[in-house]
């Protein structure tokens, strides 16, 4: 096996506590002359933006602020992908409110108590973690967050995140985040190995040694990515618990061995001729490229796993674009031209020839790529700036702010109904910048993107559904039935957004529907 590197650690969810504090330049700064009650009035209000301006501000008046704090407890409902962050550029808005408590102090201490009992899990989660960085009592908090486990997925992968921002003082926590190793859900899996990454920091926990000859395989490669760094040894056993992954005929086993390349970086720089060799079994995961490309900490793309392993790979992957696959040889090309420009021939004659492929997924991947490459390499006169598919490339990559649209978000919107099943993809990648761009050109196209819109709604996702709510909220009254449908949605986000907008809405039948909802009595 070739010599072990060692990468730097990869930052936790928020690794400091001053990542808690959204910075001001993100958003429009309340006035200094705010008084706290102007402030908890910003903090009850429908806009997102002036709820964590408002945020920021009590952050900077600490104690003296305290009596916000219900307000802000109150906000902690609010999940996540509502501010459309869900990208991992901007971190999310509840350990925003959570900061603003941290930063009251003892003073908030009773409220987060108390808090401590609210019948929503989202609060008692980040009211734990807030009372825990004021009290520095793990005791307290980390049976709260272990409950957490049991409730939906929205709850139970924040209680993860907060253990990992406890770190090493959530070790009782540890046979619980083992347990969530083999979650059927991929996004559980990896808050929880990035939380018993944290606690596994400095020490070698027996529990996690001996998940690694657990039956599970998913549990083995939790395991090996959490150890990773302990020492040496652990890292070999890492490393080859992650080659036998990738060659395993599980999918899931595969995708979250792709995960831990990623995660370990040059770490994992030795599996990676194994990783070249399943990409025929592998699956692209286009959410990877939206903003030239960003692995994430959940990203599971093979081709930005190996980037980030380093240049080690190029010889591999140029011998990869002769591959039998064309998924391969797509996937290898893409690592190949981002970890060397200078292939962009080569590379280019595989993602142009997987333009027409039989697979819809490599397609996508095969345009967005090759139009990077284009870039890279200069214009080409064949290429076309009015298709559907290049212009949600461009909007993806646009700079356009909060609220506007990008010259092609615009064109998009002309193309009426024909844009519509590609946007509603975008909803589904769970990026939530590229969801919010999507959305404004939905909502442009109006009445022909609403059956989309509805049957979005009977999905099981709950970030789909926010999404999907969201562009209903400014179709106005020809969203009515979708809007009154969702006051009785499991989601307390997507009930919140149907609520406001009938209140906008302001028929006596919409008034109606609010008033007879569940979050009305």
């Amino acid at each position: 096996m070739p010599t072990l590197r060692r990468a730097p650690r990869l930052p936790g969810l928020l690794a400091a506590s001053g990542a808690l504090i959204l910075s001001t330049a993100l958003l429009s700064a309340c006035s200094g002359e705010d008084d706290v009650s102007s402030l908890i009035a910003k903090l009850e209000s429908p806009d997102t933006e002036a709820r964590l301006a408002a945020a920021a501000e009590v952050s900077k008046l600490g104690p003296a602020a305290a009596d916000a704090a219900p307000a802000l407890i109150e906000a902690l409902k609010c999940e996540r992908i509502e501010v459309l962050f869900a990208s991992s550029r901007i971190a999310a808005s509840r350990p925003r409110f959570a900061g603003a408590l941290i930063s009251i102090g003892e003073a908030a201490a009773p409220k987060l108590r108390a808090a401590l009992e609210h019948d929503n899990g989202l609060v008692r989660v980040w009211s734990a973690y807030a009372l825990f960085r004021i009290d520095k009592d793990p005791s307290r908090a980390i049976p709260i967050l272990i409950d957490a486990f049991g409730e939906g997925v929205e709850i139970a992968n924040d209680a993860a995140q907060v253990l990992e921002l406890i770190g090493p003082a959530a070790a009782p926590a540890a046979p619980a985040l083992i347990a969530r190793l083999e979650h059927r859900d991929f996004t559980a899996r990896c808050n929880a190995a990035h939380a018993l990454a944290k606690i596994a920091d400095g020490q070698k926990p027996d529990l996690l040694v001996t998940a690694l000859q657990h039956e599970s395989r998913l549990t083995r490669i939790g395991a090996a990515y959490a150890l990773h760094e302990v020492d040496d040894d652990s890292l070999r056993k890492a490393l080859a618990e992650l080659s036998s992954a990738l060659g395993s005929d599980s999918a899931d086993a595969r995708k979250q061995a792709v995960w831990a390349v990623g995660q370990m970086g040059a770490s994992a720089e030795p599996v990676v001729p194994d990783l070249i060799a399943a990409l025929a079994r592998l699956d692209p995961d286009p959410r990877a490229y939206y903003f030239g490309g960003t692995l994430g900490r959940q990203g599971s793309d093979p081709s930005m796993a190996i980037v980030a392993t380093g240049a080690a790979a190029i010889p591999a992957l140029t011998a990869a674009l002769e591959h039998e696959s064309s998924k391969a040889r797509v996937l290898a090309a893409v690592a190949l031209l981002r970890l060397d420009p200078t292939q962009g021939e080569a590379a280019g004659k595989v993602l142009a020839g997987a333009r027409d492929d039989r697979d819809p997924a490599i397609r996508a991947l095969a345009g967005m790529a090759g139009m990077a490459g284009s870039r890279r390499r200069g214009p080409s006169s064949s290429s076309s700036n009015t298709d559907v598919a290049t212009l949600i490339r461009s909007m993806l990559e646009s700079n356009s702010r909060f609220g506007r649209s990008s010259p092609a978000g615009y064109q998009l919107a002309r193309h009426g109904a024909a844009a519509v099943d590609p946007l509603m993809e975008v909803l589904r990648s769970g990026d939530g910048i590229a969801a919010g761009k999507a959305m404004r050109v939905l909502s442009r196209i109006g009445e022909p993107a609403l059956p989309a819109l509805a049957n979005a709604m009977k999905s099981d996702d709950d970030q789909l559904r926010v999404f999907a709510i969201r562009t209903l909220a400014q179709a106005g009254e020809p969203a009515m039935p979708a809007l009154t449908a969702a006051l009785q949605d499991t989601s307390y986000p997507v009930r919140r957004i149907a609520r406001y907008a009938l209140l906008s809405i302001g028929t006596p039948e919409a008034l109606k529907a609010v008033r007879d909802s569940q979050d009305n009595k």
